[in-house]
C-alpha cells in the first residue's frame, strides 16, 4: 500500500532501506522515495516507477516487500541498526518465558502437602511477572518418588525470580525439608506484558 504522511516538526526524518523488492506482473521496478519541504512540514511520498519512470500499475496479486527498514525522527539519522536473532529473542523473552520440564528446585514446606520451588527468569522480565499453569506436572521428592501437583500458586515475585507454591496431591512421604524438583509434564507461563 502506498501512502503518504506529514509531519509538523522541525526535524530531519530519514528512512534508511536496505532491501526493497517490487514485483508487478512479474517484473522488477524501483522504488522512488521523495521529499519536500514547505513552512515547517516535511512531505514524504512513494511511487513505483520503471527504468524509464512510467505510470505503473498494480493489479490482484502483485505486491510490494519491503523490509528491514528504519525510520528515524531524529536530527540527525543513525546508523542501520540490525538486531541479531538472538538478541531479539532476549528481548521478547523481558515480556513472556515459558518453563517446561525440570526448571526449577526448592524444598517441602512443614505441612507435607506442599512444597516450594524458585525459578529464574532469564533473561530478566521486564516487570513483575504472573504465572499460569499450562500443565501442573510432578514433583520430585530427594531424587527418589514423583507426586502429582494439584496447584500453584506464585509469590515473592521480582524480576529475577518468584517462588512458586504448589500442592501435592495423593499419599505420599514428603515432609519439611525434603529436596524438591518441579518437572515430568510440568509447563508453566510467565507473562509480564504491558
Amino acid at each position: 500500500m502506498l501512502g503518504f504522511f506529514s509531519i509538523n516538526m522541525m526535524v530531519n526524518i530519514e528512512l534508511v532501506l536496505r532491501h526493497i523488492r517490487v514485483t508487478v506482473s512479474g517484473s522488477s521496478y524501483q522504488l522512488l522515495l521523495n521529499k519536500s519541504t514547505t513552512a515547517n512540514q516535511i512531505y514524504n511520498d512513494a511511487a513505483i516507477a520503471s527504468s524509464t519512470f512510467a505510470n505503473v500499475s498494480i493489479t490482484t496479486g502483485d505486491y510490494i516487500e519491503i523490509s528491514e527498514a528504519q525510520l528515524e525522527i531524529n536530527k540527525v539519522a543513525t546508523p542501520f541498526e540490525h538486531r541479531s536473532y538472538g538478541e531479539e529473542l532476549a528481548l521478547c523473552q523481558r515480556y513472556y518465558q515459558r518453563k517446561v520440564g525440570r526448571f526449577a528446585s526448592g524444598y517441602a514446606s512443614n505441612s507435607n502437602t506442599t512444597a516450594n520451588v524458585r525459578p529464574d527468569f532469564n533473561p530478566n522480565m521486564r516487570a513483575v511477572p504472573t504465572m499460569s499453569a499450562v500443565s501442573f506436572g510432578n514433583i520430585l521428592r530427594e531424587n527418589v518418588n514423583w507426586y502429582a501437583i494439584t496447584a500453584a500458586s506464585i509469590s515473592e515475585a521480582t524480576t529475577q525470580n518468584c517462588n512458586i507454591a504448589l500442592t501435592i496431591g495423593g499419599t505420599h512421604t514428603m515432609s519439611e525439608g525434603h529436596a524438591t524438583v518441579i518437572g515430568n509434564g510440568a509447563i508453566y507461563d510467565f507473562d509480564a506484558e504491558l
